[in-house]
């Protein structure tokens, strides 16, 4: 699966802040987003893992929209054996 731009984009900003600084609670607070990284499979440990972080967070986010828009989604996939999960989601 290819990164998505946002990811780019973070790593490309924040780099040169660098991580101590995302991760200071008056810089980026990375602390206080350990339990969302971690519920998408993330240890946030550097500016790569912040940056997948937050996109796997926006992925899984648009993913609970579709479920609420959708909620039978996951069984008409199922008739066509095509997989509506992603494997970082909470989302089935």
């Amino acid at each position: 699966m290819k990164a998505p731009r946002s990811k780019h984009a973070v790593v490309g900003k924040c780099t040169a802040a660098g991580f101590a600084a995302l991760a200071a609670a008056d810089g980026g607070g990375l602390g206080a987003l350990a339990s969302d990284c971690a519920a998408v499979g993330v240890t946030s440990d550097s500016v790569s893992a912040y940056a997948t972080c937050l996109a796997r967070g926006a992925i899984c986010g648009a993913a609970d929209a579709v479920a609420i828009a959708a909620p039978h989604r996951a069984a008409t996939f199922a008739l066509g054996e095509i997989s509506s999960g992603l494997g970082f989601c909470g989302v089935p």
